[in-house]
């Protein structure tokens, strides 16, 4: 490798993750958690967890998360 990023006899750097890989089968035993359907959990198309909220559900999400722990402890809350 160069100081520049690239490779002897090559005159672009290497681009990261331009390595292509064939996606595996997942096996027929593999259940998702939510759907049971036949794929792991994170690549769940039914998912509707916080990882596929938008920034301003997942900010009221979490805001009510948190107005319902201050209630359970007995603390005040006004807006």
């Amino acid at each position: 490798f160069t100081p520049t990023g690239t490779q002897p006899g090559h005159s672009a750097p290497m681009e990261i993750g331009a390595a292509q890989f064939p996606l595996c089968p997942i096996p027929s035993h593999i259940k998702c958690f939510d759907c049971q359907g036949n794929h792991y959990k994170h690549d769940c198309p039914h998912a509707k967890g916080k990882g596929h909220m938008s920034f301003e559900e997942m900010q009221a999400f979490f805001y009510d998360r948190q107005i319902n722990e201050m209630k359970a402890q007995g603390k005040e809350f006004s807006q």
